[in-house]
């Protein structure tokens, strides 16, 4: 099981790209900033996952920053929706952290660009975890806008 904080890749149906640069959004949430990725926050705790932005942007790097408020451990897994334990892959990593970097209290980030527009979910797949709810959808959007502003 993959071990490392940073997953990076090649090639293969879902890119996934190191990334270099620090920084934030921008603070719109619809892309990132002049210094680096999107951030989502992410929370875990007995027994659900919560998520800062639920709509996230195609070809785009995105840093998932999760943070295990519970009290017992947890892991933190990027599938297609409606999957079960089935992280996404590419060249031959996982995109998932898994519980020996996620105790009560620690916080770990994973660095991912989609690919692929769709359905997605962030899950804990230990026993009984999953089945009590601990499960959240998010989508990927192809384009996202950024709105109108009159100043």
């Amino acid at each position: 099981m993959l071990r490392s904080l940073l997953v990076t890749a090649a090639a293969g149906a879902f890119l996934v790209i190191p990334l270099v640069s620090c920084g934030d959004d921008g603070g719109n949430g619809l892309g990132p900033g002049p210094g680096g990725p999107v951030t989502v926050n992410v929370t875990l705790r007995e027994f659900a996952v919560d998520l800062s932005r639920t709509t996230l942007p195609l070809n785009t790097p995105i840093r998932f920053v999760i943070k295990n408020n519970g009290v017992v451990p947890h892991e933190f897994y990027l599938e297609r929706a409606g999957a079960v334990d089935e992280p996404l892959e590419a060249g031959g990593r996982e995109a998932e952290i898994e519980e020996e970097d996620l105790g009560p209290g620690a916080t770990a980030t994973l660095e991912w660009t989609f690919t692929q527009a769709g359905n997605y979910q962030g899950a804990c797949h230990l026993p009984g975890h999953f089945e009590a709810g601990m499960v959240r959808a998010f989508g990927i959007q192809a384009e996202m806008t950024r709105p109108f502003r009159v100043e």
